[in-house]
C-alpha cells in the first residue's frame, strides 16, 4: 500500500489517475464464467440473475473498455484499499493491475476522516429532508438527519478503520429507480434531499443503491484533495462533473470574469478552457479482444497492448506537466491541443478509432485538513471560492488536471465489430453477453442516466 509520500513522488514524472475498486472489479467479473459473487454482493441480492443478466454485463462490458482505456493512457492508477467480501476471490484483473504495479492502493488515513466528516456534515446541513417512498400516509413526513441517517453513513464510511478499506468490490446495477434520482439532481440542495431519503426508505435496493452514491462523493473528494483526474464509471461520468458543487451560470460567469481580469485575457477565453474535446484514440479495446481467443487472454493482452503504447503515454505525461506549469491560457489551450493531436496521431492508422472526452473539470472543495476554516455546508463552497485572494484562484486553476472521460459514441457507430469479437472470445457466452442491449446504452448516451424510457 502506497503512502500519500511515496504517491506524491510517483506523480511527479508520470501519470497518475483515481480509479474506484469497483470499476477494476466489475471489469473483471465480464471475464469469468462463474463470477465471484456473495452474499455482500448487492446487484443480485434479492433478485433473479435472469432478470439483470444481460443489463449487468452491458455495464461490465463498458466498465472493462473505460479500465483498458485508463490502464494503457496512464502510468499508475491509485484506488483504495478494497475490502472483500468472506466468500468472494480477488477478481483476477485486479490481481495482476496490482501485481505488475499499475494499480496501487492508497493509505488514505491521515485524511479519511476528515473527508468522511465533510461529506457527513455537508448533508447534515441539508434542509427539509423528507421520505421519498413507503405508506402513502409516511411520504413527505420529515426526516431527522441526527436520529436515524448520520450513524448509517458514518458506519458506512468505516470512520473507525485504520487504514479505510471502503465496501466498493460490487457495484449495484439494479436500473435504480427513484434512488437513482440523486445523480441527476441539479443541485447539492436537492441531491443531499434525494439521497438522505432514499438512504431512509431501504427497500427494493434503495440502501445498496445509495451507498454506491455515497462512495462516488468519496472518490471524488479524494482525487480533488489529491489534485488527481478521476475516471468514474459510465454511468457516473455526469455525476462526477457536477458534485459537489453544482456550479449555476451566474457562479461561473463571476468565476470566469474574475480569472479573465486575473489572466488578462478575455472570459471567452476562460470558457474555453473548461470546454470539452473529443479526441480520437486507437480503438484499444478492439485491438486486445482481437487479439484474444478467450476470455483468460484478455488480462494478458491488456499488458502486451499497453506496453506497444509506452511511448504514446511519456509523451502525454510530459505534456501533461507541462500543462500544469502553463502560465497562460494560451499556452495551456496550446498544450491540450498537442494533445489532442498525438492521441489522433496514434489512431490515425485505425479505420474506426475509439475517441475520449479531454476535459478539465471545474470543481471546488474546501481544505479538508484544515476544517476549522472551511464551511460545512457544500452549498457555500461556491461563495467561499469567490472569496479566495486572486493570486490563490488563478493557482487553483493552472493546477487542476485535465481529465480523460470514457466516450462511448464511437463505440455505437462500431456495435457489429464487437458482437463479432465477443462471440470470438466468448464463445458459449457470446449470447448471452452481445444480447448487452446496445439500444439501451444508446439510450443512456442520449438521456445521460442508466435507465430505460
Amino acid at each position: 500500500m502506497q503512502d500519500m509520500t511515496e504517491l506524491k513522488n510517483i506523480t511527479q514524472d508520470s501519470s497518475v489517475a483515481l480509479i474506484s475498486n469497483t470499476l477494476v472489479c466489475e471489469a473483471s467479473r465480464i471475464l469469468s464464467a462463474n463470477e465471484a459473487v456473495d452474499d455482500e454482493a448487492p446487484m443480485l441480492r434479492g433478485h433473479s440473475r435472469g432478470l439483470y443478466g444481460s443489463r449487468v454485463d452491458a455495464w461490465r462490458l463498458v466498465d472493462l473498455m473505460t479500465v483498458v482505456e485508463a490502464v494503457i493512457l496512464h502510468d499508475t492508477l491509485a484506488t483504495l484499499p478494497g475490502r472483500l467480501g468472506s466468500k468472494a476471490k480477488d477478481p483476477p484483473l485486479r490481481h495482476e493491475l496490482l501485481k505488475h504495479g499499475v494499480l496501487k492502493e492508497i493509505d488514505t488515513s491521515r485524511f479519511h476522516e476528515e473527508i468522511s466528516r465533510l461529506l457527513v456534515n455537508s448533508l447534515a446541513q441539508i434542509s427539509n429532508p423528507v421520505r421519498v417512498a413507503g405508506a402513502a400516509h409516511e411520504i413527505g413526513t420529515p426526516i431527522d438527519f441526527d436520529a436515524r441517517i448520520r450513524k448509517e453513513i458514518e458506519d458506512f464510511f468505516l470512520f473507525s478503520d485504520r487504514p479505510l478499506h471502503i465496501n466498493d468490490i460490487y457495484d449495484f446495477y439494479g436500473e435504480g429507480g427513484g434512488s437513482s434520482e440523486p445523480l441527476y439532481a441539479n443541485s447539492y440542495e436537492d441531491m443531499g434531499r434525494s439521497l438522505i431519503g432514499w438512504i431512509e426508505y431501504h427497500g427494493s435496493g434503495a440502501y445498496e443503491f445509495c451507498t454506491s452514491i455515497l462512495r462516488d462523493m468519496y472518490y471524488i473528494v479524494t482525487a480533488e484533495h489529491m489534485a488527481l483526474p478521476y475516471w468514474p464509471q459510465f454511468s457516473r461520468i455526469e455525476f462526477s462533473k457536477l458534485f459537489p458543487n453544482f456550479f449555476d451560470r451566474s457562479f461561473r460567469l463571476q468565476l470566469y470574469s474574475k480569472l479573465a481580469k486575473a489572466l488578462e485575457s478575455a472570459v471567452a477565453e476562460v470558457f474555453d478552457d473548461l470546454n470539452q474535446d473529443v479526441a480520437l484514440i486507437p480503438p484499444f479495446t478492439s485491438i486486445v479482444l482481437e487479439r484474444s481467443n478467450k476470455p483468460e487472454d484478455i488480462i494478458e493482452q491488456i499488458f502486451v497492448v499497453r506496453d506497444e503504447y509506452s511511448g504514446l503515454r511519456r509523451a502525454l505525461t510530459h505534456l501533461e506537466h507541462q500543462q500544469q506549469n502553463a502560465k497562460s491560457l494560451k499556452e495551456r489551450k496550446q498544450i491540450r491541443l498537442q494533445q489532442k493531436r498525438l492521441l489522433e496521431q496514434a489512431a490515425s492508422s485505425f479505420e474506426r478509432p475509439a475517441s475520449v472526452a479531454l476535459q478539465n473539470i471545474l470543481r471546488y472543495i474546501p481544505e479538508v485538513l484544515r476544517p476549522a476554516l472551511a464551511p460545512t455546508d457544500a452549498t457555500r463552497y461556491s461563495a467561499d471560492l469567490l472569496l479566495k485572494p486572486v493570486d490563490w484562484v488563478v493557482a487553483w486553476w493552472q493546477r487542476r488536471p485535465v481529465s480523460k472521460l470514457f466516450d462511448l459514441t464511437r463505440r455505437i457507430e462500431s456495435i457489429e465489430d464487437y458482437h463479432r469479437l465477443i462471440q470470438k472470445v466468448f464463445g458459449n457466452r457470446s449470447d448471452e453477453i452481445s444480447s448487452l442491449d446496445w439500444k439501451y446504452i444508446r439510450w443512456c448516451i442520449t438521456h445521460g442516466r442508466p435507465r430505460l424510457p
